[in-house]
């Protein structure tokens, strides 16, 4: 049989640099372990893709920060935006991304996610509601922590009494979704209980 067309293959880009990111080990139901996202299941998610059975349609690709060129192949120089949001709907506080524009008057940045609190010295945010930013970014971190099994009631609400006006309020140049699959109800440690049609 012969390999598939160059249009018919997946372009994986992948450093094994990866696989020095430390995820650390967190609680779950009481017990220590590993956080989900360690380097083993990375490990065994390449190893399927390389030897398993969609391996014939993938092509593997050395990752490089994207040049200039690169960039406005896709971009213009004019594609710049003046206010950008974030719209998070992940189980888990996007703290790294909410770090990034903490003192930004010019991201606002929602997260609808699990009250899980802090996972510890790696992730010292709570993403309560009294984490809002700072200086300049003072009000534009907006937390809203659910409740165990919210479903698609409790994030309706939350849109359209606090996400919806708040961004309205904003008028945001452009929407970045981040639409996090561990909020479904078919997620066995999220528990957030979202279906298709509350997603």
């Amino acid at each position: 049989m012969s390999a598939p067309s160059t249009s018919c293959r997946i372009n994986v880009f992948w450093h094994d640099g990866m696989l020095n990111h430390d995820t650390g080990k967190g609680v779950f139901d009481t017990v220590l372990e590993k956080h989900p996202e360690n380097s083993d299941r990375i490990r065994n998610i390449v190893s399927i893709l390389s030897k398993g059975p969609i391996s014939s349609y993938i092509s593997w690709h050395s990752g490089s920060p994207a040049t200039i060129h690169q960039l406005l192949s896709f971009h213009s120089q004019d594609s710049g935006c003046k206010k950008v949001l974030v719209l998070d709907i992940d189980v888990h506080y996007g703290n790294g991304t909410a770090e990034g524009f903490y003192r930004s008057d010019k991201v606002l940045t929602v997260w609808l996610h699990m009250n899980h609190g802090s996972w510890g010295p790696s992730h010292p945010q709570n993403g309560t509601v009294d984490e809002l930013g700072e200086g300049e970014g003072f009000g534009y971190n907006l937390n809203v922590p659910l409740p165990n099994g919210s479903g698609d009631e409790g994030y309706g609400y939350a849109m359209r009494e606090v996400v919806i006006p708040a961004v309205e309020k904003f008028e945001p140049d452009m929407m970045v979704l981040v639409i996090g699959q561990d909020s479904s109800a078919f997620d066995p440690n999220g528990r957030q209980c979202l279906t298709m049609d509350g997603s």
